[in-house]
């Protein structure tokens, strides 16, 4: 065992576990908390609106509401509308909304309440919603930690925080993936591809388990996944034939998107976009290139990962290989910043309750990887920052390494190594 590894599994010992999950919690949410306060009507003190992403949200939902769909792809009217919903306080640039149109209608009747009160209510709803996955995870994973306990990891990893604080749609994404998982688990494919084909609203999150639905010939899935996306974009091409067609034709922008002058790259986790945070310094083109080459080297392992482990959803040797799927699934998004991060709760959980099948063998190895995940979870962002003020004093060139990357990469092997290994054994 590496010296890596004998730390991280010194960082999960209970008595350790009893206190770091709350210090993980409660120090980003404190320090969220007085910039709030300390700010400005809906500015917070670092000169940001309260719940960023969600000003995207409730901008395309007051737009509904207006009957100006036509400027949902229109950035000026979006930077208007931000700037005049936050005036008198000013403010430097605004979030895009960059969902499919059809989206815009699901915040629609938020944007009929007043700014922070939406706010308010999206918050509420998004943790009710985590409640009850975790409850229904709990039930359908049997996992043995009670809920609340449950509830204190999942927001004690800092992608969740970073959920809530940013105004995010993560917790929902998590809802969806754990529904169609769950689906799987029981056998009932058709209504596991429905519930993937509603990623259709963040279709970057569905592509590496949809691929893995292919490798593993799970037609049904497969169907139900496309059935259900296709209903969405069709409705939307009806009611919002103009949005929707920009939408199309402008979706391959999200490559260069993380490019543009201004935009945090040091949350973006993906392998193409950590590829750009390490390498888009020295050469755009190459970091496309190695960002491209990382994300058809990851698909290239699901693939071979379930060409190995057969299709038994009740074995510890598929639940080992849906989690690194699931994980693997992140880090092939084109465009993943670290709230989203956040998904890797339920492969986590899945991980966890297939070890807890097999007592016998050694668990070390996925603690340890997990450990990592847990705890990079936090300064990862901020270290890539770090790193970046640092190479660009030094070599003009900013450069950074997005250790939690890196983490999960090495976590999903692992993971699936021990699939395969558990294969062998099951006979």
């Amino acid at each position: 065992m590496s010296r890596l590894e004998r730390l991280g599994l010194r960082l999960v010992e209970p008595s350790r576990m009893r206190v770091y999950p709350v210090m993980l919690a409660a120090t980003p949410l404190a320090l969220w908390a007085v910039s709030v306060a300390s700010g400005s009507g809906l500015v917070d003190s670092a000169g940001n609106v309260v719940g960023a992403d969600f000003a995207a949200f409730y901008t395309a939902g007051s737009f509904v509401r207006a009957g100006r769909t036509d400027a949902l792809g229109c950035l000026v009217a979006q930077s208007d509308f931000q700037h005049r919903l936050v005036a008198p306080v000013v403010v430097e640039g605004f979030t895009p909304w960059i969902s499919p149109p059809f989206v815009a209608y699901l915040f629609a009747p938020l944007a009929g309440l007043p700014y922070p009160v939406a706010l308010g209510c999206f918050w509420s709803l998004g943790i009710l919603t985590l409640v009850v996955t975790l409850v229904l995870s709990r039930r359908l994973l049997g996992l043995a930690q009670p809920t609340g306990r449950l509830l204190l990891l999942a927001l004690s990893y800092f992608p969740t925080a970073a959920w809530l604080t940013f105004g995010q749609t993560s917790v929902f994404s998590l809802a969806l993936m754990t529904a169609s998982v769950a689906g799987l688990l029981s056998g009932r494919e058709v209504l596991a591809g429905l519930a993937l084909g509603c990623f259709a609203c963040k279709p970057q999150l569905a592509l590496g388990l949809g691929a893995a639905l292919l490798f593993a010939r799970r037609w049904r899935a497969v169907l139900g996944a496309v059935a259900s996306a296709v209903g969405l974009f069709g409705a939307s091409a009806l009611s919002l034939p103009g949005p929707t067609r920009a939408w199309l034709v402008g979706s391959p922008a999200l490559f260069s998107f993380i490019r543009q002058s201004g935009y945090p790259m040091g949350g973006l986790a993906s392998l193409y976009g950590a590829s750009a945070l390490l390498l888009d310094g020295v050469s755009r083109t190459v970091a496309g290139v190695v960002g491209a080459a990382l994300t058809l080297a990851a698909v290239a392992g699901l693939h071979a990962l379930w060409r190995r482990v057969p299709w038994r959803p009740s074995r510890p040797s598929f639940r080992f290989a849906l989690a690194a799927t699931l994980a693997v699934a992140l880090l092939v998004s084109p465009h993943l910043y670290f709230y989203d991060l956040m998904l890797l709760l339920l492969p986590a959980a899945l991980a966890f309750e297939a070890l807890s099948r097999r007592p016998s063998l050694d668990a070390s190895p996925i603690l340890a990887a997990t450990s990592w995940v847990y705890y990079l979870g936090l300064p990862s962002p901020y270290l890539a920052l770090a790193q970046q003020a640092v190479s660009r004093r030094l070599t003009g060139h900013p450069a950074a390494l997005q250790l939690e990357t890196l983490a999960v990469g090495l976590w999903a092997w692992r993971v699936g190594r021990r699939a395969v290994a558990e294969v062998a054994l099951e006979g």
